[in-house]
């Protein structure tokens, strides 16, 4: 009897239960200690820790007329009765711009909220992260032209593209670098600013455009 005892407890299908047991159990403990896969927005190693994530968006479709040489002094000479336009805004110096807006297709366009002290370079990558396009003044000016009702109005927004595409302020003995951006509260603003500055929270938003759709087949 002792023999059969000791026979029925090595009983395989016994064993593999109480080792399927053991496992349910251990990966129920393994479960409750794992960090969330969604990610507070005040984490460092979150994407959105420095930015945030979108407050606003919409879609706009490049107008058959737009003309990507003609842009900005087309938006100049239609809004500068209304719109404060800064020294050295004309399309001249704007003639680097990485990207080109393509008549009829659709974007869409999203701003991003600074929420941490960056620098420029950093707004770049995160923007290119993103899967942003950097439209530079073009892209700015006619997404304004079109929706300002849309921008934020309590900052600046930012237009960004890469480093060697930015304007150079001709009057600047080292040919600084500047930031094409609109301030859209009561008094607008067409301007540039220095990309050496550290842009602060609540000073301005992050302007991007998404590729939606084609229309042009």
């Amino acid at each position: 009897m002792k023999y059969l005892t000791v026979k029925k407890s090595l009983n395989p299908y016994l064993i593999f239960i109480l080792y399927m047991l053991t496992v349910l159990s251990c990966s129920t403990q393994s479960v409750n200690k794992r960090v969330p896969l969604v990610k507070n927005l005040d984490q460092t190693d979150s994407p959105f820790y420095r930015f945030g994530k979108p407050i606003n968006e919409f879609e706009l479709m490049v107008p058959r007329s737009y003309n990507h040489h003609t842009q900005i002094d087309s938006f100049n000479k239609m809004y500068y009765q209304s719109v404060t336009i800064g020294a050295d805004m004309g399309g001249n110096f704007f003639k680097s711009a990485s990207n080109k807006l393509i008549p009829g297709n659709t974007y869409l366009i999203k701003f991003y909220p600074i929420r941490k002290r960056v620098t420029t370079q950093e707004c770049i990558d995160f923007m290119l992260n993103q899967g942003a396009i950097l439209t530079n003044a073009q892209g700015l000016t006619l997404a304004w032209s079109n929706n300002g009702n849309k921008f934020p109005s309590d900052g600046w927004i930012l237009s960004l593209d890469y480093r060697d595409s930015l304007s150079r302020q001709p009057n600047v003995g080292y040919k600084e670098l500047r930031v094409p951006m609109i301030g859209n509260d009561d008094v607008k603003e067409f301007g540039t600013y220095s990309e050496n500055s550290a842009w602060d929270t609540g000073f301005a938003y992050l302007l991007g455009y998404f590729e939606k759709r084609d229309f042009t087949r």
